[in-house]
């Protein structure tokens, strides 16, 4: 904590600093898949067939 010139002690701006990009991080590792529970909403979600395969994002790739 740092003592302000009023004589109040204050959160370092580093600590608030440090939460936000914590708060940033787990809400990308969720958009990403990146955490067990949005992985397993993917599965549930997703229209993968029987191989695995999303036959949709398998149509965007060029195959040679």
């Amino acid at each position: 904590m740092l003592v302000g010139d009023n004589g109040y002690e204050q959160q370092r701006p580093e600590v608030s600093i440090a939460n936000k990009a914590q708060t940033e991080l787990r809400a990308w590792a969720k958009e990403l898949g990146l955490t067990p529970a949005a992985r397993q909403r993917m599965k549930e979600a997703g229209n993968a067939s029987e191989s695995g395969i999303d036959p949709e994002l398998d149509g965007m790739v060029a195959h040679d």
